[in-house]
């Protein structure tokens, strides 16, 4: 999650441009007019109260949401309650909002939902969702979850970029807590995104998911009205309730509408020619050809060893063309300018806008007197025909001409080439049944190796101090038993 404060810019974001003055481009598919009249669900009744749990990420808009729906119950002569648990939770962090309606205002007697009483979760984020304070109020025998599956990474990961988001648990501890088959899921951030141009639509196109499902009481004119009311992007909101609805009506067709979902895994074939075509773009033909006879090696040794498995040459492939196509100043420079980079800002944003780049040029950079390292400078949009000579004169990159290459990074660089080739001859020499696993890791370690500058040597310094130690474990299985 980018500084909203664009602060980053003045560290080594590994993010190099800004962009200004654009607006958000709609997909052509929104252009599918709402005119269509849906059913409206039989809604559930007031005569007891009725309780709404809301769980999210502080700063999209729970607490609006929770409003809204609260001025509909209003609106329709009911009584209703509001509790938000923010805390110090302004942004990114978590919010939970409690709702509570009924027929009169003196049925409701606390603000607070209580243990297992809440009928309805409206999870904008799953771990927020899974949490003690939303699973306190859910019962097994009442409650029904709306949940959005989008996966919003916790702000362990900016300490740990190895951390894999617990999706599986996450949706089991929230399922166990509400009746049988009574946990909907959809991405709504893709959704919004893909319909509405923008993800902030992800919470209010839930609820009306939710509504559509008969799930919330309150009728369709309140909430319309209470939209209008809240007097902000009013018919961005109301488009976004009604595609909610839609998509509760008819999955299909919306899911249709913002295209097919992620491919499956690649297929190592497919996976290898790609990256040699890349890597045979990054500097020439004969260098793919290095790499292709590389994977080859290992594919032969694997398939001797671990016959019908290719995760090792799955892992080396990936691995390896990473060492071999570090992002230098030319590899940067061709990035920007082979028109991959104009295809997908013209693809996402609609204006005249202006395109900034923030680098540190190893020869012009500055260092920061605090820090001691390199700071940022910021170029205008004339930097891109710089970029593309640049790009052109890769083919000197190795050699004795190569300006870049004297710096300690990239010799580092290219020094890794060598280490890593000399790594896979280890695996592929001892490779066996009982350290095929810990092959597994040291292939994959490259993978660790992120950032740029300070950042990327640190993150090298800390995958090159575990490779003693597995590769220990490689030449003697017993220790990783013991």
């Amino acid at each position: 999650s980018c500084n909203k404060d664009y602060s980053c810019t003045g560290g080594f974001c590994p993010s190099f441009v800004t962009v200004e003055g654009a607006t958000i481009r709609k997909p052509e598919s929104v252009t599918t007019r709402l005119a269509q009249v849906l059913p409206e669900p039989a809604l559930p009744s007031l005569d007891t109260p009725y309780s709404v749990m809301m769980s999210g990420i502080g700063g999209t808009g729970v607490v609006t949401v929770g409003h809204l729906l609260a001025m509909a119950v209003h609106l329709d002569g009911h009584g209703v309650s509001v509790l938000d648990v923010a805390g110090l939770a302004q942004k990114n962090g978590a919010v939970f909002t409690h709702i509570r309606m009924a027929e009169k205002p003196e049925q409701l007697r606390a603000t607070r939902i209580g243990p297992g009483r809440a009928d309805l979760l409206l999870g904008f984020d799953m771990v927020a969702s899974a949490s003690a304070d939303t699973l306190g109020c859910l019962g097994p025998d009442v409650s029904t979850a709306v949940l959005n599956t989008h996966q919003t990474m916790t702000a362990d990961f900016t300490q740990n970029p190895d951390l894999e988001f617990p999706a599986e648990s996450l949706r089991s501890a929230i399922a166990g807590c509400v009746k049988p088959d009574a946990c909907l899921e959809i991405d709504a951030h893709a959704i919004a995104t893909g319909i509405m141009g923008d993800s902030i639509a992800a919470n209010i196109l839930l609820a009306g998911y939710a509504w559509q499902q008969g799930l919330l009481p309150v009728s369709l004119e309140a909430m319309v009205e209470a939209i209008r009311l809240n007097g902000v992007a009013i018919d961005f909101n109301q488009q976004a309730f009604q595609w909610g609805r839609r998509l509760a009506h008819d999955p299909e067709h919306v899911t249709g509408l913002i295209g097919e979902p992620a491919a499956a895994e690649q297929d190592l074939d497919d996976l290898i020619r790609t990256l040699a075509d890349d890597l045979c773009n990054y500097q020439n033909q004969a260098y793919a050809r290095e790499y292709q006879q590389r994977i080859h090696q290992v594919r032969e040794a694997e398939e001797s060893c671990m016959p019908g498995r290719d995760d090792l040459s799955r892992a080396v492939a990936t691995s390896l063309h990473k060492v071999m196509a570090y992002k230098d100043e030319y590899e940067v420079a061709r990035l920007f300018t082979d028109g991959r980079f104009e295809a997908e800002l013209s693809g996402q944003f609609d204006g005249p806008f202006r395109v900034s780049y923030h680098m540190a040029p190893p020869l012009l950079a500055r260092r920061d007197l605090r820090t001691g390292v390199p700071k940022k400078m910021r170029f205008g949009g004339w930097m891109k025909p710089l970029l593309q000579i640049v790009a052109c004169l890769r083919y000197l990159r190795g050699t004795p001409f190569d300006i870049f290459g004297y710096s300690a990074e990239r010799r580092a660089e290219r020094a890794r080439i060598q280490t890593y080739n000399q790594q896979i001859d280890t695996l592929l020499n001892g490779l066996n049944v009982a350290n095929y696993d810990t092959a597994l890791q040291i292939a994959g370690l490259p993978g660790r190796i992120r950032g740029f500058g300070h950042i990327k040597h640190a993150n090298a310094t800390h995958a090159d101090a575990c490779v003693g130690d597995l590769m220990d474990t490689f030449h003697n299985p017993r220790i990783a038993a013991e």
